[in-house]
């Protein structure tokens, strides 16, 4: 990743709330002490901001149970998108715009009570890979 200023006044902002940054070519990850990892993707719009939780490959009826929980949470959740993708539950929400402190702060802010909802009110631990 070859990080504008925009991108890297993000990414400062996190390393302040304690995140330690691994960029790779392609994406940047920002990992929080307490478990929180985040998976930064820069879009002409904003920045992305990616969340990715393994499940195991669904089978027909499970899927079925599986997309009408995410369809309940989407309707749920203020800020950010749950879909499926390839064995895993994504979590995602574009930030829109240039980096504002304040504006970053309230949209990690949605993005953490978002993300405590999620955790909370859906339980898709059925769907988890085997241990």
């Amino acid at each position: 990743v070859n990080p504008t200023e925009e991108f890297l006044k993000h990414l400062e902002h996190l390393k302040l709330l304690g995140y330690s940054i691994n960029a790779d070519q392609d994406v940047v990850l920002a990992a929080h002490p307490i478990g929180k990892v985040l998976l930064l993707k820069p879009s002409p719009l904003g920045l992305f901001h990616i969340r990715s939780l393994p499940i195991a490959p669904l089978r027909t009826k499970k899927k079925g149970k599986c997309l009408q929980m995410l369809e309940e949470a989407n309707r749920t959740l203020n800020l950010v998108k749950v879909y499926l993708g390839d064995e895993s539950l994504v979590v995602e929400s574009l930030f829109v715009g240039p980096y504002e402190k304040e504006r970053y702060a309230l949209f990690l802010g949605a993005w953490d009570a978002d993300n405590s909802t999620l955790q909370s009110k859906f339980d898709f631990s059925e769907f988890a890979p085997p241990a």
